[in-house]
């Protein structure tokens, strides 16, 4: 049984159109063949038995392994710095412009 959305030369004149795109027959076959291609592919991974897989969040089991440990930041005080900016405006430091 075809689906509404199988990608026969109709349907894909239909979607260039909605698009405002010109195909010709050349490029029309070569897109239903591509879809051809893509379908056989999807179906030997439906084909795939998951019985008994359970279903994970992240293709790995220790996703986040390769992330370094999380270690103390040092904060300097924010008087320490508008002190030794030198020029500030409030408690923002002014910085000179250097691009035109």
């Amino acid at each position: 049984m075809k689906n509404k959305h199988d990608l026969n030369e109709d349907y894909i004149k239909e979607l260039a159109n909605d698009i405002m795109l010109e195909l010709n027959e050349e490029e029309i076959e070569m897109i239903a063949s591509i879809d051809d291609l893509i379908k056989e592919k999807f179906a030997k991974v439906l084909n795939i038995n998951t019985d008994g897989i359970s279903a994970m969040h992240y293709p790995l089991e220790n996703a986040h392994t390769f992330l370094r440990e999380d270690s103390e930041s040092r904060n300097i005080d924010q008087k320490i710095v508008l002190d030794n900016a030198p020029q500030t405006i409030d408690d923002f430091v002014v910085i000179t412009k250097v691009v035109k």
